[in-house]
């Protein structure tokens, strides 16, 4: 007897995607394969395939293996006083075979020839190559060590120049593992953005394997209250521990930064000016180093932190004539790369082209002028009439009686709710606000805010604004309505439309925009990736002297000056980087900021601040706002709270993420302290930032919905100019004014629910306000 089962019958069951495959099978058309084509031979192409896609990238590993790189920099950082720096150095030295200091004459051509020779004296600290001692392709120049560690400025330059840093510590159990200098070092450390990094413990010689391994711990722990990420610890005191290490760190793949790998660099081993024929003050600077991290092209404009921006007008082989004029190198040398006229980046700081070329004169617009006659509600001013939204004229009109009040006048009777939500509507976010030239206002009204600290300690209005925040009082002997004309009232923050164009500064003429700051950004890095042409750009890892045009006699003996007091550490080394396509001009940049925890002074908004990324360090005055994706508009925030983030806005050359950012502030006395890091976020001039004012009143007389308001005005006048404002309270209700009441500002208010005894009256009143211009 034959077994028969019985058919498993799903077909009332299965799901969307096994009947779309059953009835594909249905109608002839099959899923192809998941390893490709079958049939005859196709197994045989699979292994072909993957032999050839493993041929191509061992062929791309020794092409990488086979081009000319550049020594591998080397800082030293001591983290303590007690630290025996140049035994560190003298070691280094003296393990590597055949080294010397980088003493050659750029002039001669044969100095060029042999870079490592007989081991160096010990004594020296100069730009030092060295040869790590069984690797015939890997090259360090060890950076001679800093003198003082005390300007954490000096920090942030070595750590930028720096491919690889050395940690040091000393393993003394009496003494502070870190101390207040190495902590600085290390939280300027991890803001730049760490480059490859290794830790260097001394004080371990003549002791045991067990004693090794408890200090290794100390310093372990040492270093996780500052550093979240665990470096390899190195037991270096002789030549044997330092052979360790270098044996240990050669298959190492060496990391940097992103904002790094993304530009081309330059650490200026030498430099020299030579004057122009046609203009004294300024001339030629001729940078001499190694193209690092990606491909310079001569097209490219080129930054000197401290210096400034510069266009390149050749780049020559260094060694082989690199400082002789232009001219004379076309006729007797080589240069390497020219840029191409059509095709090189402009030197454009500020849009100083006209926005407008045809204006009209005042006698073309008063013919050309058309009066409309628009009938508005009495009281309303030239500014509230611009704000009012034509098609709300017919309801205004509807709205207006001819029993209405002046406005100079008290009102009689009483107004309903629902009336005082018409009027609302009508003014929605102008609130019955005027508007005069700043340049004419005499006065200034942020001393009253808390915001001046020779009126008030800097650390008592901190704690105020933190618990009474943006609450302000109107001046004795000032109305209202002229300390707040500037002011509008909002009916909703979030949703409540504000054109970014209107009452623009002067400034705002000279910046430039983006419609697409990404999109921008991803070109001109894509354009940076591309731009390897023959004739016009370097390869990284050539030795090259860069031709800088234009530049002043002043800046240029600066940098030189600078370069050679590096080479014996008293100044960090100088590097040069190559900027991307639109880099050099001017727009609004915003970074996100957040208030170090070793920084106790308050930082109000608009406080002088030494503001320090990777590429640049300049002065600025930030407008520091919230950061809150969500809306279209951001409120002012008076100080830097501790525990908070938020964007500080300021008047700089155009940037593209990411990008490190360090507001340092100093006193003019003593170096200067890291305040805040953050990160970049764009450059955006439309940025909406407002300024809130809000006004208090305390509820003297309650009656359910009805309330007699006092505290917030001084006269009936600013009660009736601030009327259609909306009210709101500390407790959740919204109201409106319905009258003043009395002499003194007094109002009797009117709220849409039973309002408390104990509740306090809010007015919310906002002021776009802008970056200050640094000059």
């Amino acid at each position: 007897m034959v077994q028969r089962n019985k058919a498993h019958k799903a077909s009332g069951k299965l799901g969307k995607r096994a009947r779309k495959q059953h009835k594909a099978v249905a109608g002839g058309i099959r899923r192809p394969p998941v390893k490709g084509a079958t049939g005859p031979g196709s197994k045989q192409k699979r292994r072909q395939a993957v032999k050839l896609r493993r041929r191509l990238q061992r062929r791309s590993e020794l092409r990488l293996k086979r081009q000319p790189k550049p020594p591998l920099l080397v800082s030293i950082l001591p983290l303590s006083q007690a630290v025996d720096v140049s035994h560190l150095y003298a070691t280094l030295v003296g393990t590597c075979e055949g080294s010397k200091p980088d003493e050659r004459n750029y002039a001669n051509p044969q100095d060029m020839e042999g870079l490592i020779g007989p081991a160096a004296s010990t004594t020296s600290q100069t730009f030092c190559t060295l040869q790590p001692p069984g690797n015939k392709h890997t090259k360090w120049m060890l950076l001679p060590p800093l003198k003082s560690h005390q300007n954490p400025l000096e920090i942030v330059d070595l750590v930028a120049a720096a491919e690889l840093v050395l940690l040091v510590f000393d393993d003394n159990p009496g003494q502070r593992a870190i101390d207040e200098e190495g902590a600085r070092a290390l939280q300027v450390l991890g803001a730049i953005g760490m480059p490859s990094t290794a830790v260097v413990l001394q004080g371990t010689m003549g002791k045991g394997q067990k004693n090794v391994s408890e200090a290794k711990k100390r310093a372990a722990e040492a270093l996780a209250e500052h550093l979240s990420t665990e470096l390899k610890i190195f037991p270096v005191d002789d030549a044997k521990g330092c052979a360790a290490m270098l044996h240990h760190l050669q298959p190492v793949q060496f990391s940097l930064p992103a904002w790094r790998r993304q530009r081309p660099c330059l650490m200026i081993e030498h430099a020299e000016f030579v004057q122009g024929d046609a203009l004294p003050t300024s001339g030629t600077l001729m940078l001499t180093g190694h193209v690092r991290s990606k491909v310079l092209s001569a097209n490219q404009l080129v930054t000197i932190p401290g210096i400034g921006d510069y266009q390149i007008k050749c780049i020559s082989p260094a060694g082989r004539g690199s400082f002789q004029t232009p001219d004379e190198m076309e006729i007797g040398d080589q240069i390497l790369a020219k840029p191409i006229p059509e095709d090189q980046q402009p030197l454009i700081k500020l849009n100083d082209q006209p926005v407008c070329e045809d204006i009209p004169d005042e006698d073309t617009m008063a013919e050309n002028t058309i009066t409309q006659v628009r009938r508005l509600p009495k009281g309303t001013s030239a500014y509230q009439a611009a704000w009012i939204l034509d098609q709300e004229d017919t309801a205004q009109e509807e709205s207006q009686t001819d029993d209405e009040p002046n406005s100079n006048q008290p009102v009689d009777g009483d107004m309903a709710l629902d009336d005082a939500e018409d009027v609302a509507d009508d003014l929605q976010s102008i609130g019955s606000l005027g508007r005069k030239d700043s340049d004419a206002e005499d006065v200034d009204w942020d001393s009253y805010c808390g915001m001046d600290e020779g009126t008030s300690d800097p650390r008592e209005a901190e704690q105020e604004d933190a618990e009474y925040p943006d609450e302000v009082e109107v001046p004795e002997g000032v109305d209202a309505r002229v300390r707040f004309e500037e002011y509008r009232g909002l009916k909703s923050f979030r949703t409540t439309p504000w054109d970014p164009q209107e009452g623009l500064p002067p400034e705002y003429s000279r910046l430039f925009a983006f419609q697409n700051f990404r999109g921008t950004a991803k070109v001109a890095k894509a354009e940076a990736d591309a731009s390897d042409v023959p004739g016009v750009s370097i390869p990284p890892g050539d030795f090259v002297c860069v031709h800088l045009q234009d530049v002043e006699a002043a800046d240029a003996a600066k940098l030189v000056s600078r370069v050679q007091a590096s080479k014996q550490g008293e100044a960090p080394p100088a590097v040069a980087h190559g900027l991307l396509r639109h880099e050099s001009k001017m727009s609004v940049v915003n970074f996100r900021l957040t208030k170090t925890a070793t920084y106790t002074a308050p930082i109000h908004d608009g406080e002088d601040l030494l503001v320090v990324t990777g590429l640049r360090a300049y002065p600025a005055r930030p407008l520091i706002s919230t950061d809150d994706p969500r809306f279209d508009k951001h409120k002012l925030e008076r100080f830097l709270h501790p525990g908070r983030s938020c964007v500080a806005s300021v008047y700089a050359p155009i940037t593209y993420s990411p990008m490190p950012i360090l507001a340092f502030k100093s006193d003019g006395i003593s170096p200067p302290r890291l305040a805040a890091t953050g990160t970049l976020l764009g450059c955006d001039p439309d940025r909406v930032v407002l300024r809130k004012a809000v006004l208090t009143g305390k509820a003297t007389h309650v009656q359910k919905k009805t309330a007699i308001v006092s505290g917030m005005f001084r006269n009936p006048e600013d009660v009736r100019w601030f009327r259609p404002v909306e009210l709101w309270t500390k407790y959740g209700r919204t109201g409106f004014i319905r009258e003043p009441v009395g002499t003194h500002g007094a109002m009797k208010c009117l709220f849409e629910g039973a309002l408390s005894q104990r509740d306090t009256v809010c007015m919310s009143l906002y002021k776009r306000v802008f970056p200050r211009w640094q000059e």
